[in-house]
């Protein structure tokens, strides 16, 4: 039996996204930064028919934890949001989940 300070905590986090490369990036680096003693998945929903970046961002962390979700409502408003998190909750493999705009940012102060 694996000692419970040894265990990870398992977190998916849905991140909504519209044509937004650098603050998606952005906000799955920080969370990388501060994982300690978490295991991470992250499932990004592109509102967008855009698929420019969907290779970066499966390999961004280099550790096959990010799942894409192509939601191609070009949606732009609050609506766009809660449909994206809506869709990433069909992906969710964890008991735990967050959910955040693609614009946090994880900082230790």
């Amino acid at each position: 039996m694996k000692n419970e300070k040894t265990m990870l905590k398992n977190i998916d986090i849905i991140i909504p996204s519209f044509h937004s490369k650098d603050l998606t990036t952005l906000a799955i680096l920080t969370f990388e930064k501060f994982s300690d003693g978490y295991n991470f998945r992250y499932i990004v929903v592109e509102n967008s028919n855009d698929t420019s970046y969907k290779g970066f961002m499966l390999n961004l962390t280099g550790k096959k934890n990010v799942c894409w979700v192509q939601n191609p409502t070009e949606l732009i408003n609050s609506e766009a949001n809660a449909t994206a998190l809506e869709e990433g909750l069909k992906y969710v493999l964890t008991e735990r989940v967050f959910m955040c705009h693609n614009d946090v940012v994880a900082t230790n102060s």
